[in-house]
């Protein structure tokens, strides 16, 4: 149970990564 939170948590964790990577080079495009 314990690896399963710890392995949820790194996924959560590496998902708002991509998000806030994503979200960052969209806006740079966007903006020049």
């Amino acid at each position: 149970m314990r690896l399963f939170g710890t392995t949820f948590g790194v996924g959560i964790l590496c998902l708002m990564i991509s998000i806030y990577i994503c979200s960052f080079h969209l806006g740079w495009s966007f903006w020049y």
